[in-house]
């Protein structure tokens, strides 16, 4: 069994004798993080990922690095920069309940054709810029609100 050394120079302990109560927070002192669209506080996740090259890392391993990318579960919005620079996303996630794609959310990618359905209706300015492979923009013909901010 692997021991965990312990803090201020305490002899070790093993992983078994260690404390799991977790510290308390009083989160009544905490700001909120709000959408910067609407104000809603409640976000989706997901990730993307970055590969860090061993020779850069000086590692034995190429090293993966996740990025948390977060949606806005009120107005859904995709937030400024979620997937820029991700030159291995060649294919648009699916839209579905997304109304806003906020600054460079795709910009630098790998994608070479982009499908606009009828809920998106806001992008911001420079979504795409960058993405040399992109070839085609297609608009959903049901979608009569949708502009360029």
């Amino acid at each position: 069994m692997a021991n965990i050394i312990g803090k201020g120079g305490n002899k070790p302990q093993k992983a078994s004798e260690q404390s799991t109560q977790q510290p308390k927070l009083d989160l009544g002192k905490s700001t909120p993080i709000v959408c910067a669209h609407c104000g809603y506080d409640v976000f989706i996740d997901g990730s993307k990922f970055r590969k860090l090259s061993k020779l850069i890392t000086g590692t034995p391993q190429d090293v993966i690095v996740p990025i948390e990318v977060m949606m806005c579960g009120n107005c859904g919005e995709i937030c400024e920069g979620a997937f820029s620079d991700c030159i291995g996303l060649t294919n648009l996630p699916t839209l579905t309940g997304v109304n806003t794609i906020g600054k460079f959310a795709f910009s630098g990618t790998g994608l070479t054709s982009a499908s606009i359905p009828d809920n998106v209706i806001t992008f911001d300015m420079n979504v795409f810029s960058g993405c040399e492979s992109l070839t085609n923009i297609e608009i959903s013909e049901d979608n009569d609100t949708f502009s360029f901010d």
